[in-house]
């Protein structure tokens, strides 16, 4: 009995986490699998929001960007006699290069690198993608994106994902 669950356990880990990232993603796209959060407890921690002001290109944006602090970003109490919030991320190299994908996009913008209206859809593809990543294994993807160092190619490959439910 014991045996057989030890069994059907380990066929279920390697089933799931062995198999659960396609590694063609080698292009920059690629399917990534689900993974289910439901039980992360995390999710009841306070969340964090976009404080800044609204973005030069309009509140859909802001809205998204909004979408990813709450997505990425949440605190917890520190322990000790000054009790304080630390900030904490969930998939920081995601979150750090949807960052840089901003400021790059921000950057663009001010030097008429890129129409407005240009800007505004990719933004805002990116942006969704970047927030539905948050519930894939995106291990794979994570690593690409660490290797990557040039910022249009950062957007590129945030452009690129493409997920299968």
């Amino acid at each position: 009995m014991i045996k057989n669950t030890i069994l059907i356990a380990a066929f279920s880990f390697f089933s799931f986490y062995g198999f659960s990232q396609s590694s063609q993603l080698s292009d920059g796209g690629g399917v990534l699998m689900l993974i289910d959060l439901e039980d992360d407890e995390r999710e009841q921690l306070e969340r964090g929001s976009y404080s800044g002001k609204p973005h030069v290109l309009g509140d859909s944006i802001t809205s998204l960007l909004d979408k990813v602090e709450y997505t990425y970003v949440y605190y917890t109490e520190t322990e000790g006699a000054y009790s304080a919030k630390e900030k904490n991320f969930d998939k920081p190299i995601i979150y750090s290069s949807l960052n840089k994908v901003i400021r790059h996009y921000d950057k663009m913008l001010r030097k008429d690198k890129i129409e407005e209206d240009k800007a505004r859809q990719e933004l805002f593809e990116i942006l969704n993608n970047g927030i539905a990543l948050k519930n894939y294994q995106t291990q794979v993807f994570e690593e690409q994106l660490k290797s990557t160092k040039n910022k249009a190619e950062l957007a590129r490959l945030f452009r690129q994902v493409t997920f299968q439910n």
